[in-house]
């Protein structure tokens, strides 16, 4: 891997935990936050791709373990990826139908391009992960935490679940975007999106 990479990967994975502090509770799910720290890694997925990303979040879950000790800590690495893969891969066929789009003549503005980056990973989120959460909930949450959790208190969490898996890529994506935006007007990177 060369330097550049590595500098890259350490950037993105110090911004992630920067922005560990800064949650605010979701108004959906009792108990869950909105975190930030997703932002970085679309924006390294946008800027430098798929590899710089996961190294990225590999690095930041890592850093996680020393810099905030707890049990939650390894919950939260056990299913931390899942549901970042899931969006990333909804950006991805994004920009796959974008570009063939665009080679077909079609023009899309920057609000047609977020759009679609955004319905195509809240789509594949919102459908997968109550299922992946469901399997959670089942196997890896109650080696963690040590308790099991009945059907009823899954099926009355589900809405929750859904609602967290369509706010995360929306708000993560637009702001991500945004980001990727600004550096390419300010510094003429020339990001193919």
């Amino acid at each position: 891997m060369k330097s550049k990479s590595i500098a890259l990967i350490i950037t993105f994975a110090a911004i992630c935990v920067a922005l560990v502090p800064f949650r605010i509770p979701a108004p959906y799910w009792p108990g869950m936050y909105i975190h930030w720290t997703e932002i970085p890694i679309v924006v390294a997925y946008l800027l430098f791709g798929f590899r710089i990303a996961i190294s990225s979040f590999t690095l930041f879950q890592i850093i996680k373990l020393f810099v905030f000790p707890s049990a939650g800590v390894f919950l939260s690495i056990a299913i931390g990826y899942w549901p970042l893969l899931i969006t990333l891969f909804g950006i991805y066929l994004g920009q796959k139908f974008i570009s063939k789009k665009v080679l077909q003549g079609h023009q899309f503005s920057d609000y047609r391009k977020l759009i679609c980056l955004i319905a195509l990973a809240v789509a594949f989120r919102a459908t997968i992960m109550p299922f992946v959460d469901y399997v959670n909930y089942h196997t890896v949450m109650p080696f963690f935490l040590g308790q099991p959790f009945s059907e009823l208190y899954i099926a009355t969490i589900m809405p929750g679940i859904i609602l967290h898996n369509i706010a995360v890529p929306i708000y993560t994506i637009y702001i991500g975007y945004f980001i990727v935006r600004v550096a390419d007007k300010r510094l003429k990177i020339g990001i193919p999106l």
